[in-house]
């Protein structure tokens, strides 16, 4: 039997890798259910004779989770019920759709949500997300309290895909994810305050040209 689950320390960054493949067919989606359960219940959108195929790549930065998921259609439901027992009530995820389309709802606002587009997740709010196809996507997990100089509410906040936030933070994050195999853990401070820096400037109304010229020095 293959095992889901592998961890990989050595001298890099601690990375996480999860597949179903190695999982019986008609045990998939319990066992991507219980991995994600912390952040959403999940239920598989897929037909019955099609099992539900997911991966997951995650880096722990410390004070920032990051993971590359790739999932079949399911339909995630973070109700006050999760919330109560998650335990990460004082974060904020950040999702970057790099395929697929979805429908979220935010404290029951109707999004959609395109290929290209990011969204936050306010994890002390009800949230849905329902994607009918495969998907990838980005998720960054961050602590609400390093969030605390944007000057808007992040909840439900969408930047769309042709937005020059959005590219520019999707370029970050994509050339993050290229770098984090090869980086060493002295590196992970340095990696985590930059993205926190772009984050807050991404997510900030505040942003001007200047100031995201600067930022781009920075990285």
């Amino acid at each position: 039997r293959g095992t889901a689950m592998n961890q990989q320390h050595r001298q890099g960054i601690a990375c996480a890798r999860f597949s179903t493949k190695p999982i019986r067919p008609d045990r998939r989606a319990r066992a991507w259910g219980h991995l994600i359960g912390a952040v959403a219940v999940m239920r598989p959108a897929t037909v019955a004779d099609k099992p539900l195929e997911a991966t997951l790549v995650s880096y722990n930065l410390g004070s920032l989770m990051l993971a590359r998921c790739n999932s079949s259609a399911a339909h995630y439901v973070r109700d006050q019920k999760t919330i109560q027992r998650s335990l990460l009530d004082g974060h904020v995820l950040l999702q970057l759709l790099l395929s697929g389309n979805g429908l979220a709802r935010f404290d029951g606002v109707p999004t959609e949500l395109h290929h290209g587009d990011i969204c936050l997740i306010d994890l002390a709010h009800v949230a849905e997300l329902r994607f009918n196809r495969d998907c990838e996507h980005i998720n960054v997990l961050i602590p609400r309290d390093a969030l605390n100089e944007t000057q808007r509410i992040l909840h439900g906040r969408v930047l769309r895909e042709g937005q020059s936030l959005c590219r520019m933070l999707t370029e970050h994050l994509l050339q993050l994810f290229d770098m984090l195999p090869s980086l060493s853990v002295t590196h992970i401070d340095t990696m985590a305050r930059a993205t926190l820096a772009v984050l807050r400037i991404c997510l900030d109304d505040r942003a001007d040209p200047a100031r995201l010229r600067a930022a781009a020095r920075r990285r």
